[in-house]
This record gives structure tokens, C-alpha cells and sequence, in this order.
């Protein structure tokens, strides 16, 4: 994408595409997942999307790709403006996202008031139990993004012991790498 796609264009193509079928809310409501969660603050859709990379995809059709069904939720800022799309195709666990500015399911409300579990943030495997929770806390999308983005967030709250030891690999930081300059040669 050469254009720099503001909060409006990112709304506009978010909401091109349809509420998912019944047969899809269907499927989310006999997992758990409330209608507020499926509603607010905006509407899980559905739409066809082609996966060209691990964590992203495209909604324009490429040569030789097929389109495939994704739910998508709006990954917005701290006020709530739309950042990007998320595409989730829950039969294959696969998330990704559309532009690639963002970087998890919850990112702008990482700096909210946390009232309970000692002010940890909940960290979710897959949007389905963060749906579940009615969309508090955070799934990743790109880890690699997330670690310095998460310094500050406070602690985090992992579903279990394996969760919590896959965060701490994830979001660990190695930092940049660190190279010398080479000795600068003296004129004689």
C-alpha cells in the first residue's frame, strides 16, 4: 500500500464488509461468546480475505490465490479510532492483520485503569477467549512489535503456567545489535 491510509479509510473499508452469517454467529455464540462482545465497541464482520504472509493478508485477490472466509475486528488507538483489520479464521487458529500497524486484538486499551487481578493485563492465546472475556485485555497479532510496546503496560495476566513461559520467550527482548565502527585510517 504506497498511500498513507488515514483513521477514515481504514473505517471505510473495515466496515465494506458484511456481519458475518448466521450460521458464523451461530458458531460464536454456542462457544461462549456474548452478543454485547460480538457488538462493542464495533461489530465483529466477516469477509473474504487472501493470507499472503504468516500474520497478514489482503482484501484484493493476487494471481493464482483464492479468496478465504475471515472474521475481522477493528484494531483500533487509545480513543478508539481504527488502526487496521484483524483477520481470524478460527478453523485454521490463524490471526493476522490487513496493514500491519497493528499489533494485537485490545492494543488501545492497554493503558486503562485495571481494577482487579493485581492490575495485571489479561493476555489471551486467540481472539475466541478474549471474545469470551467480552474483549478485555489484549491477543497478540505481532510479537515482535508487542515486547517494547508492553514495557509499560504493567504485569500481564497469562490463561495458564504454558501461556505465561510462551509470553516470556515472546516478549523477551535481545535488544538491537551492536556493531563497531571500523578504525578510521590516518592520513601519513
Amino acid at each position: 500500500m504506497g498511500d498513507v491510509l488515514t483513521h477514515h479509510d481504514v473505517r471505510e473499508q473495515f466496515f465494506a464488509n458484511r456481519e458475518p452469517s448466521l450460521g458464523e454467529w451461530r458458531e460464536l455464540r454456542a462457544a461462549g461468546v456474548s452478543l454485547n462482545a460480538l457488538c462493542r465497541p464495533q461489530m465483529v464482520l466477516a469477509g473474504d480475505i487472501i493470507v499472503d504472509g504468516p500474520h497478514s493478508f489482503a482484501f484484493t485477490a493476487k494471481a493464482g490465490a483464492a479468496p478465504e472466509r475471515a472474521f475481522l475486528i477493528a484494531v483500533t488507538d487509545e480513543l478508539g479510532r481504527p488502526l487496521d483489520i484483524a483477520g481470524w479464521q478460527p478453523a485454521r487458529n490463524w490471526l493476522g492483520n490487513w496493514l500491519g500497524t497493528g499489533w494485537a486484538l485490545g492494543q488501545g486499551r492497554i493503558h486503562d485503569p485495571r481494577l482487579d487481578n493485581e492490575g495485571a493485563l489479561p493476555v489471551w492465546r486467540s481472539p475466541l477467549n478474549w471474545l469470551r472475556a467480552g474483549r478485555d485485555g489484549i491477543v497478540l497479532i505481532r510479537s515482535d512489535a508487542a515486547a517494547s510496546l508492553l514495557d509499560g503496560a504493567g504485569p500481564l495476566l497469562a490463561e495458564d503456567v504454558a501461556h505465561a513461559r510462551a509470553l516470556r520467550e515472546l516478549l523477551t527482548r535481545t535488544g538491537p545489535r551492536i556493531l563497531l565502527r571500523a578504525p578510521s585510517a590516518r592520513a601519513a
